[in-house]
């Protein structure tokens, strides 16, 4: 279907698109309320050498350079099971650990929850697990307490930032669809009704024209010579319904010597068909009323190029043909 139909087919069903409009708005309301707003919350720790690893009166922040390996195997010491048991309590939170490429020794936490309160715990949580497990690793290689990593908190956030990306693609992304599903609908039931006045409209057609060949046919041949349902037409000569032949003599031989009758000849054939012993003079007889149905296959069988001329009062008939202009 092509761009300007479909733009036609809206234009025409404009109320079904209308409606698909107000349900659209209506769901993207109800989705705006359902979905809630994501609370988000990010903390980061430094981690410093111990003091015993440093020189005498050295400024530690000097020495964290080496320190990206250990927040790398801090990072992938807290597994994706540790955050499912923290996050149990809190259906949609999610958490992420990772290390600040651009500092080295900086870890970053973040925390999603739908509510400002679920954030906050969690991420509580998840920074005394950073810390709990930097403190498991150290214990497994009894590193004295003089010489362990430090975790030192370098910011923590104490309000939540509000994310309403996710929200938003929802609600846009229902009414965008209910709008579309209208859309099609409404270009759907206009194709469809068309289709079906067009069906309509051929079948009047149809039967009209088939009303107008049976007219036609009743008129040609289904009516005899007087009028009334009948012998159907014989295109080859038939016999009238007074006893008398179109074109061919009682004595079968008229049609073959005298050839096609004349305008003149098919008009007296009225008063040819009149026995002798019919009662009364020729002025008194009433006036028969003219012969529609015979009239009709005379001109029929008078424009035809081919005449049935019998050869002999006795013998089988035969078509041949002959040149209208010799009428």
């Amino acid at each position: 279907m092509k761009l300007a139909d479909a733009l036609g087919a809206l234009r025409r069903r404009w109320y079904i698109l209308l409606a698909g409009l107000l349900i659209a708005a209506g769901a993207s309301y109800a989705v705006w309320n359902v979905v809630p707003p994501e609370y988000e919350r990010t903390a980061t720790r430094l981690l410093l050498p111990g003091a015993a690893t440093l020189p005498k009166d050295a400024n530690p922040y000097l020495y964290v350079g080496g320190l990206f390996q250990v927040a790398d195997i801090l990072v992938r010491a807290i597994s994706a099971d540790d955050i499912t048991a923290l996050t149990d309590g809190h259906p949609g939170a999610t958490v992420s650990v990772s290390r600040d490429v651009a500092a080295g020794a900086v870890m970053i936490v973040s925390v999603s929850a739908s509510t400002d309160g679920a954030a906050d715990e969690v991420l509580e949580q998840v920074l005394a697990l950073t810390e709990q497990r930097l403190t498991e690793l150290q214990d497994e290689q009894r590193i004295s307490p003089a010489e362990r990593i430090e975790v030192v908190p370098l910011t923590d956030a104490t309000a939540s930032v509000v994310n309403q990306k996710n929200r938003l693609l929802y609600t846009v992304g229902a009414g965008l669809a209910v709008v579309a599903i209208g859309a099609i609908l409404a270009v759907l039931t206009d194709t469809l009704l068309r289709s079906r006045r067009r069906v309509h409209a051929a079948a009047g057609d149809d039967a009209d024209a088939e009303a107008d060949v049976d007219a036609d046919a009743e008129a040609d041949g289904g009516v005899d010579g007087t009028g009334s349902p009948g012998t159907p037409v014989d295109r080859t000569g038939s016999v009238d319904a007074r006893g008398g032949t179109d074109d061919v003599t009682d004595d079968g031989t008229g049609g073959a010597a005298g050839g096609p009758s004349s305008p003149a000849d098919r008009g007296t054939d009225a008063d040819d068909d009149i026995d002798d012993d019919d009662v009364g003079s020729h002025e008194e007889r009433q006036p028969r009323e003219p012969r529609t149905g015979r009239h009709r296959r005379s001109h029929h069988m008078n424009a035809s190029p081919y005449r049935f001329q019998p050869v002999s009062a006795g013998s089988v008939g035969a078509i041949t043909a002959w040149d209208p202009d010799s009428r």
